[in-house]
């Protein structure tokens, strides 16, 4: 087969672009992690050497949402400042991570997930509240969820057990996070989280 100048320039210029195609800059990905789950603030590098890691998309649930602690159903509605006067700035450490469940059935809602850790008490927090922007208590949960990563990258926290969910029939807007410490009237904060609009 002959060809000629102008077809031959393609054929060139079509080898070139699939052998450069594979020599394209690296993708910055965030680290993977076990099971699935976001990595640990502090623990990667800055983020101009990596792009911001996106948690997953909720998963979507015609269930109700499932009833929060017990403990929990008291204080829904009630100020947190009032509820809890003080504050334990740096009695834990922790995280709020995703949305893991949007549910959208009878009893909507979402379930948030998180991880935090006591310092002072070197054990999980045991029990978490959400707060709207009004600062009210809107939700609660308790941690017992293993965060094997946790463990990993965070070398004072002993317990593979730190990993929380709490629960809230509120679907938009910003909720902050905090762990109940201490006397059980102390706060500190895990974070906050946009369940957007």
């Amino acid at each position: 087969m002959r060809w000629t100048g102008s077809a031959a320039a393609a054929v060139i210029v079509t080898a070139t672009l699939a052998a450069l195609a594979g020599c394209d800059k690296p993708k910055a990905r965030a680290p993977a992690s076990s099971e699935g789950l976001p990595p640990i603030a502090g623990s990667q590098p800055s983020p101009a050497a990596q792009p911001a890691w996106r948690p997953p998309p909720a998963k979507a649930s015609t269930t109700p949402l499932p009833a929060e602690p017990d403990w929990a159903g008291a204080l829904l509605g009630k100020s947190v400042k009032t509820a809890f006067p003080k504050s334990g700035a740096g009695d834990c450490v922790g995280n709020t991570d995703l949305v893991d469940f949007r549910y959208v059935g009878a009893t909507p809602g979402v379930m948030i997930e998180g991880w935090a850790w006591d310092r002072v008490a070197r054990q999980p927090v045991a029990h978490i509240i959400l707060v709207d922007r009004d600062g009210q208590i809107v939700g609660g949960g308790e941690t017992g969820t293993p965060r094997p990563d946790v463990t990993a990258s965070q070398k004072t926290v002993t317990s593979p057990r730190t990993g929380w969910k709490a629960v809230t029939p509120v679907t938009t807007g910003v909720l902050q996070a905090f762990g109940v410490v201490g006397d059980g009237r102390t706060t500190c904060t895990l974070g906050q989280i946009d369940l957007g609009h």
